[in-house]
């Protein structure tokens, strides 16, 4: 297994396993988001899909959401890393 993976799936246990320990309550989850990076939360989005922690899943999708919500589509690529394949034309095209 590769080690960045490994680091990442151990770091995200630990801290879905912090939050889990608390009351549940949404001020809680919210605190504890908080603090993370957006590289974290998304670390951690796949490590409770991977678990199947749906609470923590249901919490992680909604906090990226929201930080996504009303950001320009290049920032929602840069966000995910996803490389715009479009011609300029095309581009062009899909904004009007």
């Amino acid at each position: 297994m590769d080690n960045n993976y490994s680091r990442w799936k151990s770091k995200g246990v630990r801290d879905c396993d912090h939050s889990s320990t608390s009351d549940g309550t949404s001020e809680d989850m919210v605190e504890f988001g908080k603090g993370k990076s957006n590289d974290e939360l998304k670390e951690m989005l796949l490590v409770a899909n991977y678990l199947n922690i749906t609470e923590m899943l249901d919490y992680l999708t909604e906090t990226l959401a929201n930080r996504i919500k009303n950001k320009s589509v290049e920032y929602i690529r840069k966000f995910f890393r996803i490389e715009n394949n479009f011609m300029p034309e095309e581009e062009e095209a899909a904004r009007n």
